[in-house]
């Protein structure tokens, strides 16, 4: 039986060779168990694709995850794996054990990656559904950020596995960014101002704001700046990191306007006109559609006038329905005080001679 197997040997002839440490037609029958074992992950990992796909409309979150993650397993990776399976029935020579470790290091990490992509991309997405007014251009932004991360984690991971000292790497690294975040760093301001803005949201695309003697509505915020449109029609470019400095006030999401003004009558308006002033001036805001009054009081015995103070509510945001509103309850107080004879005051001055 030993003299029929040397024999079989003898006949292979330059198969009989070694090329790695291995016969040649040991390397061949690898080979070929390689390619067989990487056509069954195929067609397995196929195979469950097509289950999911079946499926797929009852698949919960977690199976549309996995359906991602197998698409995302490339050729490759699977014959690397194939090769480490293979390879356990073979004496194989440490160089090339070594060189065949460190391939499928590189190939599970950046495996690893892209998983960590898929895992993450959809939840961030989500993070950010309710920021629809915000441009593309910042959600990219965070998308990116993302990425950047994710990849700076795995090849310094990856490079701590296969050996290299990474934490010369990061000195040189934090020394290197330090330099550049120092010659940039109006620029990264201004892009992580961009970034605050995405995920606090203090205002989006279309909010009328005030910050500080500039008003209008946001047009577009971009990753460096942001453009407002001025009342006067001018537009206004103002870097992010000045908005987030500043004091912001956003008037599109006012969901009521609280109105406060004064008005005065003349001294010689008798009391009981008075008693009933406030009770026509809550009349007059009542009978006005979208409103609520609040008060109305006699509050002070002025220079030259009796001054009440009102206080009501607009129950809409929007500065001309304001504006429309209050023109309204002017001409409304004006008809009444001309019909009850009631005069509003204005400033006056009285001489009296004292040598009469």
């Amino acid at each position: 039986m030993l003299e029929n197997a040397k024999d079989f040997l003898n006949r292979l002839g330059p198969l009989n060779e070694t090329l790695w440490g291995l016969p040649i037609w040991v390397v061949l029958v690898s080979a070929i168990a390689v390619g067989l074992l990487t056509v069954v992950f195929k067609l397995v990992l196929r195979s469950i694709l097509g289950k999911l796909a079946i499926n797929s409309g009852l698949a919960s979150k977690p199976l549309k995850y996995l359906e991602l993650i197998i698409k995302s397993i490339s050729t490759f990776t699977l014959i690397v794996l194939s090769i480490n399976i293979v390879l356990k029935f073979f004496n194989v020579p440490p160089q090339a054990a070594s060189v065949v470790a460190k391939l499928t290091t590189i190939v599970l990490f950046l495996q690893v990656g892209q998983v960590l992509e898929i895992v993450l991309n959809p939840a961030i997405g989500k993070w950010l559904e309710g920021a629809t007014n915000v441009p593309r251009s910042a959600h990219t932004l965070v998308f990116f950020v993302t990425r950047f991360v994710i990849w700076i984690v795995i090849c310094l991971l990856l490079l701590d596995n296969l050996g290299i000292n990474v934490s010369a790497l990061i000195a040189g690294l934090g020394v290197g960014g330090l330099a550049v975040a120092l010659a940039v760093q109006n620029i990264l301001g201004d892009l992580f101002c961009s970034l605050s803005i995405v995920l606090d949201r203090p205002f989006e695309v279309g909010d009328f704001i005030v910050v500080g003697d500039l008003k209008g509505e946001v047009e577009r915020i971009g990753i460096k700046s942001t453009r407002i449109r001025s009342l006067s029609g001018e537009q206004i470019v103002i870097s992010n990191s000045e908005l987030t400095q500043g004091r912001i006030q956003n008037f599109k999401r006012m969901e009521q306007r609280r109105v406060a003004f004064k008005l005065g009558v003349t001294y010689q308006t008798p009391s009981e006109k008075l008693k009933q002033i406030p009770e026509m001036i809550k009349n007059a805001v009542d009978s006005i559609k979208d409103t609520r009054f609040d008060r109305a009081h006699f509050l002070e015995f002025g220079d030259s006038s009796l001054n009440f103070e009102v206080v009501f509510f607009v129950l809409k945001s929007d500065f001309n329905f304001y504006a429309d509103i209050h023109h309204e309850l002017n001409l409304k107080l004006y008809e009444k005080f001309e019909t009850e004879g009631i005069e509003f005051a204005y400033p006056t001055r009285t001489i009296y001679n004292i040598n009469e």
